[in-house]
C-alpha cells in the first residue's frame, strides 16, 4: 500500500484505478494466503470486492453531492501547498473505501464460513434454505460492525466535533459544517457497502456450497 497507493495518489492518478487495483491484489492476496484456495474463500472475495464496489460508487456520489472538498484542517492546507497536482477530494474517496476495507474482509469471510458450517451440517439443503440461513447470522453481523464503523470515525474526530458543538452554531449550519458532513459521509458510505456485502457474499457462499454438494453426490462415470 505505501509503495504504490501512496506515491499514486500524490502524483494525481485516477483514484478509481489506483484504489481499485490496491483492493483487488490485497483481497486476493491476503484472503487467499490466510485462508487457503477454496472456493469458501472465493466466495468471501466476491463478496469484498462488491462490496468496495458499492463504496466506491457511494464515495464519488457522495463527495459529488455534498460538494466535498476534503479540507478539514491544517494538515490538508499543508499537504495541498507541498503537493499542488493531489487533488483533497480523491483523498477523501480513497479514505472512505479504505477505511472499511477491514470491516468488509471480517464480515465476508465470517459469511461464507458460517454458511459452509451450515451446509456441512446438513448437505441437502438448497440454494434458498443455505441463503436465508446465513442471512440469519449475517443480520447480527451487519449491526454489530455498522455499530463498530461508526463508533471508529466518530472517535477519531471526536475533538474537531467536540470543537464544532462547543460553538454551538445553528442545526443548518452545523450540518452543513464541513467536517460534519465529511464524517456522516464516512459513516453512510461504510454502512451501505458492509450491508450489501453481505447477502452478496451468502449467495455466492450458498450457490459455492450446493455446487459442492451436487458434484460430491453424483455417480462416478
Amino acid at each position: 500500500m505505501i509503495v504504490y497507493l501512496i506515491p499514486s495518489l500524490i502524483q494525481g492518478q485516477q483514484v478509481v484505478y489506483v484504489v481499485g487495483g490496491v483492493v483487488l491484489a490485497i483481497t486476493a492476496l491476503v484472503l487467499y494466503l490466510v485462508h487457503g484456495f477454496s472456493l469458501k474463500t472465493g466466495a468471501a472475495i466476491v463478496g469484498t470486492l462488491c462490496g468496495s464496489a458499492i463504496a466506491m460508487i457511494g464515495a464519488l456520489w457522495s463527495t459529488d453531492a455534498l460538494r466535498l472538498t476534503g479540507i478539514t484542517g491544517d494538515e490538508d492546507l499543508v499537504l495541498s501547498a507541498v503537493a499542488s497536482q493531489v487533488k483533497l477530494s480523491n483523498l477523501l474517496i480513497a479514505s472512505m473505501v479504505i477505511a472499511g476495507f477491514g470491516a468488509l474482509n471480517d464480515v465476508t469471510v465470517t459469511q461464507s464460513s458460517a454458511v459452509w458450517e451450515l451446509a456441512s451440517a446438513n448437505e441437502k439443503q438448497t440454494w434458498r434454505q443455505l441463503f436465508f440461513g446465513g442471512m440469519r447470522i449475517g443480520r447480527d453481523h451487519i449491526a454489530s460492525s455498522i455499530y463498530t464503523i461508526a463508533f471508529a470515525y466518530v472517535g477519531s474526530a471526536l475533538v474537531t466535533l467536540m470543537l464544532i458543538v462547543a460553538a454551538s452554531p445553528p442545526l443548518a449550519r452545523l450540518i452543513n459544517d464541513e467536517v460534519v458532513a465529511q464524517e456522516l459521509a464516512l459513516i453512510m458510505v461504510g454502512s451501505i457497502a458492509l450491508a450489501l456485502s453481505t447477502p452478496i457474499t451468502t449467495a455466492c457462499a450458498a450457490w459455492f456450497a450446493v455446487k459442492i454438494a451436487k458434484s460430491e453426490a453424483a455417480p462416478a462415470t
